[in-house]
């Protein structure tokens, strides 16, 4: 897990620092423009789609009751609405998200920001998690692994 001075970073911290270094990559070090105006409004959607995305799997987790922090005991195991497709949409929903600020940014440099939150996302935090859901909740977490893809 990530520290800052005896605290943990939790994914929505990441990802804003993310996007913040996205844009000084951008306006820095853009390397090459490889979608231009206006082509590159698209990406609002995306954004927005992903942002969306995160946000509803927050209030799924609200809905039931349960832990949404990263790094203290799971409370209930949250199986529906998107749940169903995906173990990690609010995680799912910041990729996109940094992909849709990708994708408005349109250089080529802010594109290692998207990898490295993918990276640190899947070997830390998910990891993390997983571990906690399998020791609390078992065979019925194992199962629900076995059936639900951890991304899409």
């Amino acid at each position: 897990m990530i520290n800052m001075k005896g605290r943990r970073l939790l994914p929505p911290q990441l990802f804003l620092i993310g996007a913040i270094g996205m844009l000084v990559m951008r306006l820095y070090c853009p390397y090459d423009i490889w979608l231009p105006f206006p082509y590159n409004l698209a990406g609002i959607l995306v954004v927005g789609s992903g942002l969306g995305m995160a946000i509803w799997g927050s209030r799924a987790f609200r809905r039931y009751n349960t832990n949404i922090h990263t790094f203290k005991e799971p409370g209930r195991l949250v199986v529906e609405g998107l749940f169903k497709y995906t173990r990690n949409p609010m995680y799912l929903g910041f990729l996109v998200a940094l992909a849709g600020l990708f994708i408005v940014l349109g250089a080529v440099s802010p594109f290692v920001i998207v990898v490295l939150f993918l990276v640190i996302t899947n070997q830390w935090y998910i990891k993390f998690e997983e571990h906690a859901l399998a020791d609390k909740f078992g065979q019925e977490y194992e199962a629900y692994k076995a059936s639900t893809r951890r991304w899409i």
